[in-house]
């Protein structure tokens, strides 16, 4: 059946190609499919493998091909060029290295499994490039794909109110982790915040951040629950940073208010495990941290992406300490981005990783300050305020390195490029306007 896939993807990503490059009317609706793949793939089968490891203990298991890639490919050919700015290229330029460095310096057993992740690595660009360009080619799309990432969240947290009405105490939708689900809805939540505050599309804006909502308290998350609070406070400074406005002001004011009168009902979510149960987790959680630092301190070059728990596991780094035998435990990487990744690639990985956060931080912060008027110049708001909730939960974490995150960022970060430089080229237009007053004169009036 993957063949099938395989072979109407063929058909279908040229024909989409020159569709859009015909119809460019109707890159919008490409958008919007880019926005909601990441959350249907893997419920829907949207996904085959030409070559599968399926089971692979790290979250790549193989050379993938989605729907989301076709899609992205077609808008790549369909579209014109969007220039990314050279801090990004170089962050991106840094961790690719470390991805090739750690590969090699690995042990050769097992190195395809880090082809799989540098494979991964490549799909997400492309999904960036494609959006990116996209978003500078039609003024519409950009609205389309957070519309899209919200209807995919819409229909998530359905799912997971029905898992939770049925007796699941931690809903992951069809995610199937309470986590993977949480984080996820970070990129819809944030810049549907930023456009009720902008009193844009605000029915369908407040519909997403309920839906966020419903998947908080349905899955019952602690870090998910905790960064949709800070996230939404951050989105709110932010939004006011940029613009302040009387409406904005009260719209705010109104949003932190039901911000609070909400908190307790989402603590309860919290309270549906047990003490003892929060307890382990936390402490899990450190000695996971300890056998990270002993695999870093062995190979500062890394052991090679997406081998985290082979290494852990023969290697005795979780014996040593003392990470409980069970499955939950031995067949999870280190719950932190930060260790994980700097285990995996060496500190040329961190230094990547946090080069990435880093630069991107800075471009979005610099085009809430620069950017146009409109809808456009307050959805830098929301993908902002979403990188500082990634990067905070990133450290509780090591799910970011699962494709539907790869996604989720490149979609952001190509979203955050796209209006960086349509507001760039606005302002441009602004200044080769002549002054009524210039051209009376040039007329001799």
């Amino acid at each position: 059946m993957k063949w099938v896939f395989l072979l109407g993807l063929l058909v279908f990503t040229p024909w989409l190609a020159m569709h859009l490059k015909a119809q460019p009317r109707h890159l919008p609706y490409a958008g919007f499919a880019i926005g909601i793949l990441p959350f249907l793939l893997s419920g829907f089968n949207l996904t085959a493998s030409p070559i599968s490891w399926s089971h692979w203990s790290g979250a790549v298991k193989g050379i993938d091909i989605s729907l989301l890639d076709g899609v992205a490919l077609a808008v790549l050919f369909a579209t014109k060029p969007a220039r990314t700015p050279a801090s990004l290229k170089a962050a991106f330029a840094i961790y690719a290295l470390a991805v090739a460095v750690s590969t090699i310096a690995g042990s050769p057993g097992a190195r395809l499994a880090s082809v799989f992740y540098a494979w991964q690595i490549a799909r997400a660009a492309l999904v960036y490039v494609a959006v990116s360009r996209a978003t500078v080619t039609h003024p519409k799309v950009a609205v389309a794909v957070v519309m899209g990432l919200g209807t995919g969240l819409g229909l998530q947290a359905l799912v997971a109110l029905e898992e939770h009405l049925g007796g699941v105490s931690q809903a992951g939708g069809m995610f199937g982790h309470q986590n993977l689900l949480g984080m996820a809805s970070h990129f819809a939540v944030f810049p549907a915040v930023a456009l009720v505050l902008a009193g844009q599309y605000t029915k369908q804006a407040t519909a997403i951040v309920i839906a966020g909502l419903v998947v908080a308290f349905t899955g019952g998350s602690r870090a998910t629950i905790g960064l949709f609070a800070i996230g939404l406070v951050i989105t709110l400074c932010l939004s006011l940073w940029r613009k302040s406005t009387g409406r904005k002001t009260a719209v705010a004011a109104g949003l932190f208010v039901a911000l609070l009168a909400s908190l307790p009902v989402l603590y309860t979510a919290i309270e549906r495990r047990s003490d003892e149960t929060r307890a382990n987790s936390s402490l899990e959680r450190r000695l996971m941290i300890s056998a990270a630092k002993m695999i870093i301190t062995d190979h500062p070059l890394g052991i090679g992406p997406n081998r985290y728990v082979v290494v852990a596991n023969v290697g005795g780094y979780s014996d040593r300490a003392g990470v409980p035998w069970d499955q939950a435990n031995r067949a999870a990487p280190v719950h932190n981005t930060y260790y994980l990744v700097t285990a995996e690639m060496g500190w040329i990985g961190l230094l990547g990783l946090l080069a990435l956060y880093g630069s991107i931080l800075a471009l979005g912060l610099r085009t809430i300050r620069g950017g146009s008027s409109g809808v456009h110049g307050e959805l830098p708001v929301g993908l902002t305020a979403t990188m500082i909730v990634l990067a905070a939960h990133s450290y509780f974490e090591w799910i970011t390195m699962y494709f539907h995150i790869h996604y989720l960022l490149a979609i952001s970060v190509g979203l955050l490029i796209g209006l960086r430089q349509g507001a760039a080229a606005q302002r441009r237009r602004v200044r080769r306007v002549p002054m009524p007053s210039v051209e009376l004169a040039r007329s001799g009036a």
